[in-house]
């Protein structure tokens, strides 16, 4: 957690962003309007069965 807080501040200190864990599968789907994360966890569902 420490590593992705300084990568983090190394990203936006140059004007870019860093997404991680639930903000970046929120991103994802803001970008593309797509829920990559639930379509995920249905594929991994269904392969359980």
């Amino acid at each position: 957690m420490r590593i992705q807080a300084a990568i983090e501040d190394l990203y936006l200190a140059n004007g870019g962003a860093y997404y991680y864990g639930d903000t970046a599968w929120e991103h994802l789907k803001t970008v593309t309007n797509i829920d990559l994360l639930a379509i995920l966890e249905e594929i991994a569902v269904e392969n359980t069965k």
